[in-house]
């Protein structure tokens, strides 16, 4: 069939017990359980591309943290101006879509960052930086730059070939789909093999039922394909 235009994007709720910790995230979730553990400050930066999964990265987080009996909170990155009022003792903070402020942080605008890095360092306290960008792409000024060069870094990867069909049934999952194995085999062999193009799938295929106002069968997820 032709190509079917999506402009509407189902609106996730994100949930840890969906979040699929598969090897392109293995590394950066070690890190940052032992770091929370640590009485010592910390800054970690967590970058990978768009629809990589950070955002959910970040909720997992939040149950890691909560599992350790720590007080953790969340952040959008155009929130940083007003957070640093906010810090308490021990501070972890989880700050996603951090880019937001720094691709906007020209040189001269350093101070809103700078005074929220300082007061969770006063404190002991744990900074996560989740973004979409790389450190050479911020317009900012030494004073962010020198502490974002001094923070622990990791990437987020794809996962493994042999992680996809259970990557796949938890993204429908998510969803509100449940897909049988037979169906997961048949679409691993016809989609995308990154984590993109298996949304970009899904959401077509919700998409292309609406649009039909029919349930979902084996057809309608080959047609999907496009």
């Amino acid at each position: 069939m032709n190509q079917l235009p999506l402009p509407i994007i189902t609106k996730l709720v994100y949930s840890p017990d969906n979040f699929l910790t598969h090897s392109g995230v293995k590394e950066a979730l070690s890190y940052l359980a032992s770091a929370f553990s640590s009485p010592n400050f910390g800054c970690c930066i967590v970058q990978g591309s768009s629809r990589s999964g950070k955002t959910h990265l970040s909720i997992k987080l939040m149950q890691l943290v909560g599992a350790q009996g720590l007080f953790p909170r969340l952040i959008s990155g155009d929130e940083i101006a007003e957070a640093a009022a906010q810090v308490t003792p021990g501070e972890i903070l989880i700050v996603d879509d951090a880019d937001k402020f720094f691709m906007s942080a020209t040189p001269g605008n350093s101070g809103p960052f700078v005074s929220l890095y300082e007061r969770v360092r006063g404190v002991q306290g744990k900074l996560v930086l989740l973004t979409s960008q790389s450190l050479t792409e911020f317009p900012c000024d030494d004073h962010i730059m020198s502490r974002l060069r001094a923070a622990h870094r990791v990437e987020l990867t794809s996962p493994a070939e042999s992680e996809l069909g259970e990557l796949l049934r938890l993204l429908a999952h998510q969803r509100g789909l449940k897909l049988a194995e037979r169906n997961i085999s048949f679409l691993l062999k016809r989609v995308g093999r990154d984590l993109r193009s298996l949304e970009y799938y899904l959401d077509r295929l919700i998409h292309l039922s609406q649009v039909l106002g029919k349930s979902i069968k084996f057809r309608m997820l080959a047609d999907a394909v496009g």
